[in-house]
């Protein structure tokens, strides 16, 4: 017989994943934000020899009137999308904690976290050399400027900003056309959002049905939001259920996108060449505790606080 859920108070339940959210916050303490970019310690620059130092040695071989430093710009981006992702976790550390209990909330932000880690480890992935990285960039940045043209015309500042990126079909790119025509990139296509979450994710058949999950509730799809529903058995409709949520839920949530961040970021310290020892030791403890939770809820009856 199923084990039935345990319900708690919203004060007891908050107490109960409080872990959870050190789980991120140790390694957020250790990340891109807090220990790179807070201060002027020269941690944020790259390292001498590094992959990335090279590619800013060379990106005037790839610079035109699409971007006079492609390479500064590509790992700006990267900035920008760690310093999003790490908002998103800092968020959810936050919300799950909250009075009273988020039973939706903290899903989307997972979803937000993933997207963004998931770009910045494509985008900064290693050994694909100046080239591919300026291409890449070049793809995010056409995209970006289409979006960006469905606005309002006071809301694009350049209208002819795709047009003037795709003149840097110079350096020997082959432009595409979507299917509609309306959108040219630099062949080939960027991956789809999803492929360059399951990238992120590795093998994680939890992390993508969790992503799936994130996905839905987003959306506002109906086989999501019911997954907090639990009727009694032989009662209908589920509209009428209490919604559970569960310490355990909210955990594996935590390990996901500490999953994520770790490989986005060890791709990040990689071009970077950085080596400092606080990461490594960080990022040892939480993948000790990512398998000691993931043990837990596979091995043993799961336990709803």
């Amino acid at each position: 017989m199923a084990e039935q859920p345990k319900y708690v108070s919203n004060e007891t339940f908050a107490r109960a994943v409080a872990p959870t959210a050190t789980l991120l916050t140790d390694l957020l303490a250790v990340g891109y934000r807090d220990f790179r970019m807070q201060k002027d310690n020269g941690r944020s620059r790259p390292a001498a020899a590094s992959e990335a130092s090279d590619e800013i040695t060379a990106q005037n071989d790839y610079a035109g009137v699409w971007d006079t430093h492609p390479i500064d710009t590509a790992y700006s981006h990267i900035g920008v999308l760690f310093t999003a992702a790490e908002d998103s976790m800092r968020a959810f550390t936050s919300i799950i904690v909250g009075l009273p209990t988020p039973i939706y909330a903290y899903v989307p932000i997972t979803r937000a976290a993933l997207e963004c880690l998931a770009l910045a480890h494509w985008l900064c992935e290693p050994g694909v050399g100046v080239k591919e990285r300026v291409r890449r960039s070049l793809n995010e940045r056409i995209e970006s400027a289409y979006q960006q043209s469905l606005l309002p015309a006071e809301l694009n500042p350049e209208p002819e900003r795709q047009a003037r990126i795709l003149k840097a079909e110079t350096l020997g790119f082959t432009p595409t056309k979507s299917k509609k025509g309306r959108l040219k990139v630099f062949a080939p296509a960027s991956p789809t959002v999803t492929h360059r979450v399951k990238a992120v994710l590795g093998d994680d058949v939890s992390g993508q049905v969790a992503y799936s999950y994130a996905s839905a509730i987003s959306h506002g799809t109906l086989w999501g939001l019911v997954m907090p529903a639990r009727p009694e058995p032989g009662t209908e409709p589920v509209v009428t259920a209490p919604l559970v949520i569960s310490s355990d839920s909210i955990a594996t949530q935590a390990v996901i996108i500490a999953r994520a961040y770790i490989a986005a970021y060890d791709s990040l310290i990689t071009v970077m060449g950085w080596t400092d020892r606080e990461w490594p030791a960080a990022r040892l403890v939480a993948l000790q505790r990512m398998a000691a939770h993931i043990q837990r809820v596979t091995s043993a009856p799961r336990r709803k606080v």
